[in-house]
């Protein structure tokens, strides 16, 4: 093992995300020079990049094992997995997805492939102080990390997506949510979501669902 990994993983960063800070306070020097290291543990497989200035300890030298969600969070700051990915993790739609997709609160659009996966990441266009509405800290071992519950999933995927006049059926069809599920949505859960997006089409789209749900509640 190079001495320069050597000396990263003594110092505990085994077992967590490494960032270029971190390696500052280990190597004296350049940037340009503390880079050449890390592409050497690279070439040597012993760091694993995620992104320019985020790495993983190679998993022969790790001892906890992490999940793409959990990377996804640290990928980007202030994000959180959603739409179809989140989806799939809540089994609301049958498709396993691999990509992960990932609101933000704040910067540009951003795409990442590493050998964990393709993470993709869009601009929350709503209310700031709301971001998290609707959003859940999921315990994982041996991190937790940010996760939307369905329904905010759910209305980010016809936010990204640009979906205009979803219905409970149109969203059996398209998605294959069961109608079960859709249903099973409090209307409670929807008053909340009201506020948190400035996008007329999702607002159209809660106030069009809630009416489905109440419908669908009454006795026939």
């Amino acid at each position: 093992m190079l001495k320069s990994t050597e000396k990263i993983f003594a110092s505990g960063f085994e077992s967590h995300v490494i960032r270029d800070i971190d390696l500052a306070t280990l190597f004296d020097g350049t940037d340009a020079s503390r880079y050449g290291l890390v592409n050497k543990a690279i070439k040597a497989n012993e760091l694993v990049p995620l992104r320019r200035g985020l790495y993983l300890a190679r998993s022969a030298h790790r001892p906890v094992q992490f999940s793409q969600y959990y990377l996804a969070n640290h990928m980007v700051p202030c994000s959180f997995v959603t739409a179809e990915s989140a989806l799939s993790y809540h089994g609301w739609i049958p498709e396993r997805v691999t990509d992960v997709v990932s609101l933000s609160v704040f910067g540009r659009q951003k795409e990442f492939s590493n050998e964990f996966g393709h993470f993709s990441y869009f601009i929350f266009k709503g209310v700031s102080h709301q971001f998290l509405q609707g959003v859940e800290r999921v315990e994982a071992v041996p991190r937790f990390f940010w996760m939307a519950k369905p329904l905010r999933a759910l209305l980010d995927y016809l936010m990204l997506n640009k979906v205009e006049g979803a219905t409970i059926d149109f969203l059996e069809k398209s998605l294959r949510i069961e109608k079960e599920m859709l249903l099973s949505v409090a209307v409670s859960e929807l008053d909340a979501m009201q506020d948190i997006y400035t996008s007329l089409r999702i607002k159209r789209f809660l106030k069009h669902f809630k009416r489905e749900i109440q419908h669908a509640a009454k006795p026939h």
